[in-house]
C-alpha cells in the first residue's frame, strides 16, 4: 500500500443508498430487509434529492440517516445543461453522489447500493473487509455474462466499450477487463486520490467523468487497479444480480431460491431497469408468464 494521508471520519464503514421518490417502494422493501439482517447496527445513509426529502423522512430513525444530494457536493448536472447527453440526468447525478459521498466525512469506506437490492442473510463488517480491514475490491471478468447471448448483444458490448474507454483515459494498461456491475465497497483513500490526481489534473469535475462514461464503478475499478493506492483484495459480487428475464426463469426452473443464494451472497437484485415493467418483482416469485409475453427478452427469445 502506498503512503496516504489519513483523513478523519465518523465511522469506519457504512452502507450508502442513492435513491429518489420514484423508487420509494423499493426503498421500503430494502429497509425491511436491512433491519432484519443488520446484526451489527451498521449505519445506513439514504441520499435523495432535496426535493424528495419529505417523502423519505419516515425512514430516518435509529441507525438510518437521511441526507440530500446537495449536502454532498454541488457538482451536479443541472436541468437544461448538456442537452446532447443521451443518458438521463438522474443516472449521471446518481453516479456523482456515489463518487463524492466520502467528502461528507461520514464513512471511511462505504458499500454503495441501489434501491432494488434486498438483503437476504445476516451481514457483518467482515463481509466487506479482509482480516487486515482492507476493503474488498469487487471486480470480475464476468465470464457468465460474456457467454450469455441476450446479455452480450443488449448490454455487454456497450459496457465493454465504455470500460475500455475508461481504462484508456486513466492509463490502465492491463488486458483483462475487471470491473463490477451494481455495487462496490468504496474506499475514501481511493476516491480522494481519484479526485486529486485524476479529476483535478484533467480539470474535470465528477460530472465530467460521468458524462464521459456514466458508470461510476468503472471509474473506481480502473483507478484502484492503476494506482494500487490501497491493497487490492479481489472479491466477486457480494450481491447476486438478475440481469434479465431469461436468467430469472433459468434460476427459478433450476430450483434456486433466496435461501440458496444466501449461502454465497448477502443480497439480491432483480434489476429494476428492466423488471419494473412487471411491478416490483421478488426473486422467489418471478412473473414468468409476463416475462414470456412482453419485454426485450421476450421479443429476443421469440426470434431464436
Amino acid at each position: 500500500m502506498k503512503n496516504t494521508k489519513k483523513l478523519s471520519f465518523q465511522h469506519e464503514f457504512g452502507v450508502m443508498l442513492k435513491t429518489y421518490t420514484g423508487d420509494i417502494d423499493y426503498v421500503e422493501r430494502l429497509i425491511r430487509s436491512y433491519i432484519i439482517y443488520n446484526v451489527e447496527n451498521i449505519q445506513l445513509y439514504i441520499v435523495v434529492p432535496k426535493s424528495d426529502i419529505t417523502e423519505f423522512e419516515q425512514f430516518a430513525k435509529g441507525n438510518i440517516q437521511l441526507l440530500c444530494d446537495e449536502d454532498i457536493t454541488n457538482e451536479y448536472l443541472k436541468s437544461g445543461h448538456h442537452d446532447y447527453i443521451k443518458e438521463g440526468r438522474g443516472i449521471i447525478n446518481a453516479g456523482v453522489t456515489k463518487l463524492a459521498f466520502w467528502e461528507t466525512s461520514l464513512c471511511e469506506n462505504y458499500f454503495a447500493i441501489d434501491s432494488d437490492m434486498v438483503f437476504i442473510r445476516p451481514f457483518y463488517k467482515r463481509d466487506f473487509f479482509n482480516a487486515e480491514f482492507t476493503p474488498y475490491t469487487i471486480i470480475s471478468t464476468y465470464p457468465e455474462l460474456l457467454i450469455d447471448p441476450f446479455y452480450y448483444d443488449r448490454y455487454w458490448k456497450k459496457r465493454e466499450n465504455s470500460y475500455k474507454n475508461v481504462k484508456k483515459i486513466v492509463g490502465l494498461s492491463i488486458n483483462l477487463d475487471k470491473t463490477t456491475c451494481c455495487s462496490q465497497v468504496m474506499s475514501s483513500v481511493v476516491l480522494a486520490d481519484f479526485k486529486s490526481n485524476f479529476l483535478k489534473t484533467k480539470e474535470w469535475s465528477y460530472v465530467d467523468a460521468m458524462i464521459c462514461e456514466n458508470y461510476e464503478f468503472f471509474w473506481y475499478a480502473a483507478w484502484i487497479q492503476k494506482t494500487k493506492i490501497i491493497d487490492i483484495v479481489e472479491k466477486h459480487d457480494l450481491v447476486k444480480i438478475i440481469h434479465h428475464q431469461g436468467e430469472h426463469i433459468m434460476l427459478h426452473d433450476a430450483g434456486i431460491r433466496i435461501s440458496d443464494l444466501s449461502r454465497e451472497y448477502l443480497g439480491v437484485i432483480v434489476n429494476s431497469n428492466w423488471s419494473r415493467q412487471y411491478g416490483m418483482v421478488d426473486f422467489d416469485e418471478p412473473p414468468t408468464n409476463k416475462y414470456y409475453e412482453f419485454g426485450a427478452w421476450s421479443a429476443w427469445s421469440k426470434k431464436r
